[in-house]
């Protein structure tokens, strides 16, 4: 954007005595960011290094994907040079991001996985393209999708599949799935009355607006565990009335859906355990195995599409697909290169777009949640402010992991729980 508009800004800190600026003043400080800007920050994936820093920023009139294989192109060929292995980078499902991806990606994970442990799944094809290799050091570099920004596409897939207006129907076999089935199995055990609930679904995470559907709480609600025990014990239970289900059993693939998903962000936000040599061989099985589930699924899909039984708008949309195959290979690929090849500790969490989400939440918080009047100044101050959160996020405690019984809690922060 042109300065013009913010030279008076710049003119009050002038002195006017000497003509010299105040101590602190800087011609930059107030140069205001544009509509579009994009921010890439590094981060280590050892658990013991909280490092969170801006390694590229730029102002854009429009972020597409030319900005975004530009940008990483260029941070893939610098950092070896100040002796930093870059290892990939992860972004969320915007279509740039997506676009991107499938422009730089070179090379499948078959490429680089041991043809023992891909023969232990056959119905599984390695074939997707999500990794490149650097000019000239060889190493693997590798793009991944956020997991819970495809979580919340998975919820709003749900949601989809709940609309008269919409064509997508996700459906497994000859069973929905989608999120209305939920909300009928909440209120018949009970939700929306004053009852004690054992989920913490509520009416807004089904009757969305713009703001529930950005939410990571409420996708993650949605999609945990004890929303798939509520709907497991009301199919079980006799005096249950699922209206207008007659046969209970339809619900028995969107169990199954919730519990693949509420494993998979378990393992991937990294809050259970880390990645390490010694049990990474059982959590490679286990995101295989999910892997594996939503194949079956794609595979009897594609079958009644040919058949004329089902239509392309019956499974996900291809960029949530990709997105799907991308972030269980994603893990997989880490772990077996890197944990088990080299040796490696890996916090998985780091294989996600937080550091830059706590940089813009930080940074709009500053101009009262929008980004209109963002300045350099304002955004460095907000990196800071982040970078420190980061820096004394020591003690973090997921929900998959019990209370100690004995001695003191750890220091919980806002919204956490054990």
């Amino acid at each position: 954007q042109t300065l013009h508009n913010k030279f008076h800004k710049v003119a009050d800190k002038l002195n006017p005595e000497n003509n010299n600026p105040k101590e602190g003043a800087s011609i930059l400080d107030d140069t205001p960011l544009a509509k579009e800007h994009c921010v890439c920050k590094w981060t280590s994936v050892c658990p013991e290094n909280k490092a969170s820093e801006i390694v590229a920023s730029t102002n854009c009139e429009t972020f597409n994907a030319d900005v975004v294989f530009k940008m990483t192109h260029s941070l893939h060929s610098t950092m070896p040079i100040y002796a930093l292995w870059a290892l990939g980078i992860a972004g969320d499902g915007a279509g740039p991001n997506w676009r991107s991806f499938l422009l730089a990606a070179t090379h499948t994970v078959a490429d680089f996985l041991s043809k023992e442990l891909m023969a232990k799944w056959p119905e599984i094809d390695f074939g997707i393209k999500m990794l490149m290799k650097h000019p000239v050091t060889g190493n693997p570099f590798l793009y991944i999708n956020d997991h819970m920004h495809l979580a919340k596409t998975n919820v709003n897939t749900l949601e989809n599949s709940s609309s008269k207006t919409s064509k997508r129907c996700l459906m497994y076999k000859k069973c929905y799935v989608n999120l209305r089935m939920i909300e009928i199995a909440w209120k018949a055990t009970g939700g929306g009355t004053n009852q004690l609930q054992p989920t913490k679904l509520g009416d807004h995470c089904f009757h969305k607006g713009p703001r529930s559907r950005l939410d990571c709480p409420t996708a993650m609600v949605t999609l945990s565990g004890s929303t798939a025990k509520m709907i497991r014990a009301a199919v079980d239970d006799d005096t249950v009335n699922l209206h207008p289900y007659r046969n209970k059993k339809v619900f028995i693939p969107l169990i199954n859906y919730i519990e693949k998903w509420d494993e998979l962000i378990d393992i991937t936000n990294g809050r259970h355990e880390k990645y390490r040599p010694d049990n990474g061989e059982a959590i490679t099985s286990k995101l295989l195995s999910i892997l594996q589930w939503f194949w079956r699924w794609k595979r009897n899909h594609d079958e009644g599409v040919r058949k004329g039984e089902k239509t392309e708008y019956n499974f996900f949309a291809d960029q949530t697909w990709f997105g799907i195959q991308n972030l269980i290979l994603g893990h997989v690929f880490m772990i077996q290169y890197y944990c088990i090849g080299l040796g490696w500790t890996i916090d998985p969490l780091a294989l996600s777009t937080d550091p830059v989400e706590h940089h813009f939440g930080q940074s709009r918080q500053f101009v009262g949640g929008s980004t209109a009047g963002l300045t350099v100044q304002k955004m460095n101050q907000a990196d800071a402010k982040s970078r420190l959160a980061k820096e004394t996020d020591f003690d973090q405690v997921g929900n998959c992991r019990n209370a100690p019984e004995k001695g003191e809690l750890p220091f919980q922060k806002r919204m956490q729980r054990f």
